[in-house]
């Protein structure tokens, strides 16, 4: 299940009484997310050259910020993913770029909140939390997947444009989800008619 999906499931969720309110924090350039019961850390990284700006997330080492040795990260913004492998310099092993001409629609409003954010996200098994970015489209979701299933970040593009073209029956553009836990890696492309394929996947080493 993609991150869109999950988006709008919480969105009807939350019209029922009895579901708890899915909680979507709006952070900027500079701030930072991890996962509860994970060890995976994102930190939101500055616009350049007018771009929109990319989120990079990783797994670390227990109780630190470097990242795991042998691992995947991934940096995922309007225009695409690149999927790094850790090393004393992040090396590019998968670029999947996003559709020209893709309906983003309008980006997240900028957060004018002074000073940065350290947002911890608790994957929960009904509602959602999650973050979007100012000045994107970005949005990614803490998942609480069933047991043998750990905790995942979903990352995906969301915006009004997408959201209504996600009803046709046929896609016009091909959107792109990355899924990070502590076991694997993947990167997600939907087809025009809307079926999910596995374009990048790679095991985590164990933390």
């Amino acid at each position: 299940m993609i991150a869109v999906a999950l988006f709008g499931a919480a969105c009807v969720a939350s019209a029922r009484a009895a579901a708890p309110q899915p909680h979507i924090y709006s952070l900027k350039a500079g701030d930072r997310f991890d996962v509860a019961g994970t060890h995976i850390k994102c930190r939101v990284g500055a616009a350049s050259s007018g771009r929109a700006p990319t989120v990079t997330c990783g797994l670390t080492l227990p109780g630190s910020t470097d990242p795991l040795p042998k691992s995947y990260a991934f940096s995922f913004g309007d225009r695409g993913v690149d999927i790094l492998a850790a090393g004393n310099r992040r090396q590019i092993v998968f670029r999947a770029r996003t559709d020209s001409g893709a309906p983003l629609g309008d980006p997240a409003p900028t957060d004018r909140s002074l000073g940065t954010q350290n947002v911890h996200l608790r994957p929960v098994a009904q509602g959602l939390q999650g973050v979007n970015i100012a000045r994107s489209s970005v949005v990614c979701l803490a998942v609480a997947y069933p047991r043998p299933h750990g905790p995942s970040l979903n990352c995906t593009l969301s915006s009004p444009a997408i959201t209504k073209a996600l009803r046709k029956q046929r896609l016009v553009f091909r959107p792109l989800t990355v899924t990070l836990s502590s076991n694997v890696l993947r990167v997600w492309r939907m087809s025009k008619t809307k079926t999910q394929t596995v374009i990048f996947s790679r095991s985590e080493p164990k933390s």
